[in-house]
């Protein structure tokens, strides 16, 4: 699934990091978030698992006080995919403020978790 259809199919503003898993050898990271699937125009929540590989940059200061997340920036730049959990502003652009910041080579959407 491409980046713009999984926008098209999920709300991903006002959710929730379920887990972030790291493999530091192979370079991947496994991420889950509670977002909204949008059917008929109804948000229904559910949990989707994102898979990037060949990640170069994770950047995270959290206190680890509060999962959800309001704002997202969630681009793909010639070739690199740009995730932020805590942009610096409401551009909807990667900003050298940013944090919780994931940069990867490759994305796969694993799909919907069950609950």
């Amino acid at each position: 699934m491409l980046l713009e259809d999984f926008k098209r199919q999920y709300s991903l503003n006002d959710g929730a990091v379920e887990s972030l898993t790291c493999n530091f050898k192979e370079a991947q990271l496994v991420l889950r978030l509670k977002v909204k699937r949008l059917i008929d125009k109804k948000p229904e929540p559910c949990i989707v698992e994102l898979v990037f590989s060949q990640v170069w940059e994770l950047n995270l200061l959290d206190h680890f006080d509060n999962r959800s997340y309001s704002d997202i920036v969630f681009v793909k730049i010639g070739g690199i995919y740009y995730v932020s959990f805590d942009p610096y502003g409401n551009s909807g652009q990667p900003a050298a403020g940013d944090n919780f910041v994931i940069k990867s080579g490759q994305l796969v959407f694993q799909g919907e978790i069950l609950n």
